[in-house]
């Protein structure tokens, strides 16, 4: 896939990614990005069988549509982060970033604004959540 090719070869520097589809297809509507689950991986080694592993191993929190698979590269650092996403409407935008920052996400996006909104959080140890916790957040983003 292009998009993988392109994170996977961008210039230190750069921050950027992109949230796909359960099908690894681009999403392509609005609303928040909340990252609540990821893994670091260095930025080589990014691939579509890592990703597919990724998935695989967390494909019983991926049940319900708003449930996405995102990919972010961040800036000055030769990693990137697999994770798994909810998408949220922008008007749940404290909650999203509150939800967010417990969890030591470094950011939030909004894909309308294309607005990277940081917690204060390096994102570089995530907290990680048991299927109870990711159901209790779907029920409080509702």
């Amino acid at each position: 896939m292009k998009a993988i090719q392109t994170i996977k070869k961008a210039p230190i520097q750069t921050e950027t990614g992109i949230t796909l589809n359960r099908n690894k297809s681009i999403y392509k509507k609005g609303g928040l990005v909340l990252p609540i689950l990821s893994k670091n991986i260095n930025q080589k080694d990014l691939t579509i069988n890592n990703i597919d592993n990724f998935i695989n191993q967390n494909k019983h929190f991926i049940k319900k549509n708003n449930v996405k698979i995102g990919i972010y590269k961040f800036p000055n650092k030769k990693t990137c982060s697999l994770d798994l996403n909810i998408i949220v409407n922008a008007n749940q935008t404290n909650k999203a970033l509150q939800i967010a920052k417990e969890l030591g996400q470094e950011s939030i996006f909004n894909l309308s604004t294309f607005e990277n909104i940081k917690t204060g959080c390096s994102g570089q140890n995530p907290k990680q959540i048991t299927l109870k916790e990711f159901n209790e957040i779907q029920k409080q983003l509702k």
